[in-house]
């Protein structure tokens, strides 16, 4: 991740350091952001969930965290409803998506690290 969008990211979240060199941590950050959008945003789950035609369960699995791999498309479509014009944060947020949606080093040892 480039210099310029660990500072946008950073300075859309009031730290100094965002370390999202891996993807639980990038998308941990990434729930909170599209929370704090929608909150600012003045609308409910529902409401987005309405606009977009999507399932409340999406939107809130986006925010929560536990869609695993949430699609740059879907988090676009999402900036727009809450109307994030900055182009800088857009981009921060996007860049912060693709870094959520990969995978970890430990999933090379799937074969090995099953259910021990």
């Amino acid at each position: 991740m480039s210099d310029s969008v660990r500072a946008a990211i950073a300075s859309t979240t009031g730290q100094e350091e965002v370390d999202v060199s891996s993807a639980p941590v990038a998308r941990r950050q990434l729930s909170a952001q599209m929370r704090a959008k929608r909150l600012s945003a003045g609308m409910t789950i529902e409401q987005v969930a309405d606009e977009l035609e999507w399932s409340s369960t999406k939107v809130s699995n986006i925010e929560t965290g536990r869609s695993k791999h949430p699609a740059v498309s879907d988090v676009r479509l999402l900036l727009g409803i809450y109307r994030v014009t900055d182009q800088r944060e857009v981009d921060a947020l996007l860049d912060l998506t693709r870094q959520s949606r990969k995978r970890g080093w430990w999933s090379r040892y799937d074969d090995v690290l099953t259910g021990a």
